[in-house]
């Protein structure tokens, strides 16, 4: 289980002003939609855009989780890199998620727009054609390819609707997506003031309870929509089960060299002090030797 690390302790004082989302609510859009091959870039371009989602959230689990990367940073100068860089990569999470999947403007290429040209007739019939399969072979062939046509388009107007349904229901209007949503459109579209009573603050997070836990949740659902989606409209997949594995590889190389170099840091600091306080007793052993001799009786000698 993910720890519930409250996304509070990391955004603020980030970079990036994306902005913000249309539709707080989340509902679909009744804007009209652009047609098959306009539908054909939206999930293109997030098909090409998604794993790099996926990459930030393993580098970003795996530097929470490391305890032995926490220890070596403990009480350095580069902890204040370190949580800078854990700040930067929860901001891209939550805008990514907020411009790849959530945003419904009309003009925005995401899965809830990808979501809503589906549902459109027009586009439908559109992809229902595509699904033909076209032939100038010979006749007993060209039956046979007919079937197989009509056997997809079956199977397309059989299971889509129902796959719509369950991304609107359990990603794009998912009370994990009304977080996001808000806190996107609040801590990292803008910075909204609100009222305080008779007065005025800045708006907190920390109200939401969004966590890393429940962004791992979510990304896995957002993963799992863009995939069928792809795989309805352009019959073509993006092998998301092999990120995990390296991913995690490049962060554990990156995690180690971070730890080697902090923990040997550490040890040269160490080193330093103890050379330094040698020095230190020397200089002062010393001292005392020279008070002592210039202090003796010249007649004793």
């Amino acid at each position: 289980m993910e720890p519930a690390i409250h996304l509070s302790e990391m955004l603020h004082g980030h970079p990036g002003r994306p902005a913000a989302m249309n539709d707080p609510a989340g509902k679909p859009n009744s804007a009209p939609t652009k047609g098959l091959e306009h539908l054909k870039v939206i999930l293109r371009h997030i098909l090409n855009l998604w794993p790099r989602v996926l990459q930030r959230r393993h580098y970003l689990r795996a530097m929470s989780q490391s305890e032995d990367l926490r220890h070596a940073v403990a009480q350095t100068y580069a902890a204040h890199v370190h949580n800078t860089l854990h700040a930067v990569l929860s901001v891209d999470l939550v805008r990514d998620i907020g411009a790849l999947i959530l945003d419904n403007d009309p003009r925005s290429a995401s899965l809830a727009r990808a979501v809503a040209a589906l549902r459109a007739e027009d586009t439908m019939r559109e992809l229902r054609h595509a699904y033909a399969v076209p032939s100038i072979e010979a006749a007993a062939e060209q039956a046979a390819r007919e079937l197989e046509s009509n056997e997809l388009q079956q199977h397309l107007d059989r299971h889509l609707p129902a796959e719509l349904d369950t991304i609107q229901k359990e990603v794009l209007s998912a009370p994990l997506a009304d977080k996001i949503r808000t806190v996107r459109n609040k801590v990292v579209a803008h910075y909204d003031v609100v009222h305080d009573g008779a007065n005025w603050k800045m708006w907190e997070i920390t109200g939401v309870g969004l966590t890393y836990g429940q962004l791992d949740e979510y990304i896995d659902r957002c993963t799992e929509a863009v995939d069928h989606l792809c795989g309805y409209v352009l019959r073509a997949a993006f092998a998301f089960e092999d990120l995990p594995r390296v991913s995690e590889q490049y962060a554990m190389e990156y995690i180690e060299a971070l730890i080697i170099g902090l923990n040997r840091q550490k040890e040269l600091d160490a080193e330093r002090r103890a050379e330094n306080l040698r020095r230190m007793h020397e200089l002062l052993e010393g001292g005392g030797s020279q008070a002592a001799t210039s202090g003796r009786d010249p007649s004793s000698a």
